[in-house]
């Protein structure tokens, strides 16, 4: 019995029963299983079982505890109680089975409570997380319904911009064709109004006369501006003339150039077009610019500058830098371009192909040089000639042999050339002028146009001239190689001369022949060709005797009438028109 209640004892101290509910013993339990001093003797306290009730030791039977008992617990029949030091324990001693119970009695409660409290807020997160559904919900049926609202809208939406396109597209296609047809109709109308252009311009050209005449009194140069040279008292431009009236005003040679007293004696002139000092290059080619459009047309046209050395020639024809495109480029560089510009909006719009040829020659002391060859094949040397040119002439044009022919497709090439021919040409200083040109030169231009669809082919030629200056000896004081130059240009200004006389009276016998420079204008001084001339006028004071002789030669020719030009056009069925 004893054996038995000691191993009861053990199982108590060491907190073997476990709870009713089959839980782990809990904290506060083991904590009381931990002996307790008492005057020095220790008592173990037992653990209390689940539910009020331990397992008596040895008997397989359940019996309450002492604190449900309220008393001491009663032993099995035959058991003795156990001994402590000795003793048997006092009845007033508290039982910690009761002690271990109650506390497990009071966490029970207070776990209870604590799942009470955590199932109140699981409740309250439960319900509160319904609540969130059922917004959502709510919220998910509206947004379904705006976008079923928003689908069928761009649906409708879509029907109605298939239908849009189609309209538009056939609205388009309505006005490509309406489009093509008056573009065809418009191509139909260009060609007749071009055709009934050109036959207007050579009407007025030809009723203007055959040979125009522009004056250009040229602006003072920056030497002359700082020298303060008076440029305007000796040319005034009349008001109401239509800018086609220059008057001079001459002062007698023996009351000095600048004498306030003398008689003065106004001399009128009248041409096609005077231009003042103020006037622009660009200005000037805007007169000039319909005739350059004839040789587009299958005409001949022949542009010359006349005038004294000084007076601006080489400005007006080729500008301060032939090779460069600027305000102050010339009459030459702008044609070319015009043509260039021409010949493209013509191609498009009539079908005609463009072929263009260039040449460049210049009369040096009565011999022609080409100036694309290098200079020195016209120098005289040991054993060697120099180069020879001919003029051939037929019945609508001259020819010289052995001239250099570039065909050209920009006008960046021309403008090579020009600069090429600007270096090759014969210039020199004289006491007129610091650079004077020494030679006449002629910028030749061929345009031949071949209309696949009309059969028909087309020649024009662009004649550009300047001119040597004309001077007299006593003025210019050159020596020399300038003499002998001097004196060439002299002949051949003279010889232009006669023939413009020769014309004027309507000679049976033209002299055309006497020089090379009139030999190589003939066909543009004759019906084959539309002619202008442009005289340039020096305003310097001590020029005025030699400007005054280039007006009257200049008014000579504006008198001239040489007849119709005509235009060369042949066509594969009925040849030449």
């Amino acid at each position: 019995m004893d054996s038995q209640f000691e191993r009861d004892r053990a199982k108590l101290k060491f907190g073997n029963l476990r709870p009713a509910d089959g839980a782990p013993p809990p904290p506060a339990a083991a904590a009381a299983a931990k002996p307790v001093k008492k005057d020095k003797k220790v008592v173990p306290k037992s653990p209390a079982g689940a539910g009020g009730f331990s397992k008596a030791v040895g008997s397989g039977v359940r019996t309450p505890s002492a604190a449900a008992a309220g008393g001491v617990k009663k032993l099995p029949v035959g058991m003795k109680a156990p001994k402590v030091g000795g003793k048997v324990a006092a009845g007033k001693e508290k039982d910690p089975l009761a002690m271990a119970k109650a506390e497990i009695a009071t966490l029970n409660k207070e776990l209870q409570k604590e799942r009470e409290q955590t199932q109140a807020r699981i409740d309250a997160i439960t319900e509160a997380a319904n609540q969130r559904i059922d917004e959502y919900d709510i919220t998910f049926m509206r947004l379904e319904r705006e976008l079923a609202d928003k689908t069928r809208t761009i649906a409708e939406r879509d029907e109605q911009i298939i239908q849009i396109e189609q309209d538009r597209d056939n609205r388009i296609a309505k006005l490509e064709r309406e489009r093509d047809a008056r573009y065809a109709q418009y191509e139909e109308y260009l060609m007749i109004g071009e055709k009934t252009r050109a036959e207007l311009h050579n009407a007025l050209i030809e009723l203007k006369g055959n040979i125009r005449v522009f004056a250009r009194v040229r602006p003072l140069l920056p030497r002359e501006v700082q020298a303060k040279v008076s440029s305007t008292e000796h040319y005034e431009f009349p008001e109401g003339t239509d800018h086609r009236g220059l008057n001079v005003m001459e002062v007698p040679a023996n009351a000095g150039v600048l004498g306030k007293n003398a008689n003065v004696k106004t001399m009128p002139f009248t041409f096609d077009k005077v231009f003042d000092q103020s006037a622009q290059q660009q200005t000037i080619f805007d007169e000039i610019s319909q005739l350059v459009q004839s040789a587009l047309d299958g005409y001949k046209v022949c542009i010359f500058a006349y005038g004294q050395t000084g007076s601006g020639k080489t400005y007006t024809m080729e500008g301060p830098e032939p090779g460069k495109n600027s305000s102050s480029s010339g009459m030459i560089p702008r044609a070319v371009r015009q043509i260039f510009d021409n010949c493209k909006w013509k191609s498009k719009q009539s079908g005609f192909k463009y072929k263009l040829l260039c040449s460049f020659i210049q009369i040096y002391n009565e011999t022609i040089h080409d100036l694309m060859n290098p200079a020195d094949m016209y120098q005289v040397g040991p054993g060697k000639e120099p180069l020879k040119h001919e003029i051939r002439n037929t019945e609508t044009e001259s020819i010289v042999t052995d001239i250099k022919e570039v065909e050209v497709t920009d006008e960046q090439t021309v403008f090579k050339l020009l600069q090429k021919a600007q270096d090759n040409r014969k210039t020199a200083g004289t006491k007129l002028n610091e650079v004077s040109s020494r030679s006449h030169s002629i910028f030749i231009m061929k345009i031949k146009g071949w209309n696949e669809a009309t059969q028909q082919e087309m020649n024009g030629q662009l004649n550009l001239i300047d001119l040597a200056g004309s001077e007299r000896l006593a003025k210019s004081q050159a020596e020399g190689d300038r003499l002998k130059e001097t004196q060439h240009i002299n002949k051949s200004l003279a010889c232009l001369g006669d023939v413009i006389a020769a014309l004027g009276k309507g000679a049976a016998a033209v002299p055309f022949r006497q020089s090379k420079l009139t030999h190589v204008l003939q066909p543009s001084m004759t019906n084959q060709s539309k002619t202008l001339m442009f005289v340039n006028i020096n305003p310097l004071p001590e020029h005025l005797n030699e400007s005054i002789c280039s007006l009257r030669f200049a008014a000579k020719v504006n008198a001239v009438e040489i007849g119709i030009a005509k235009k060369k056009v042949v066509t594969k069925e009925n040849g030449a028109k």
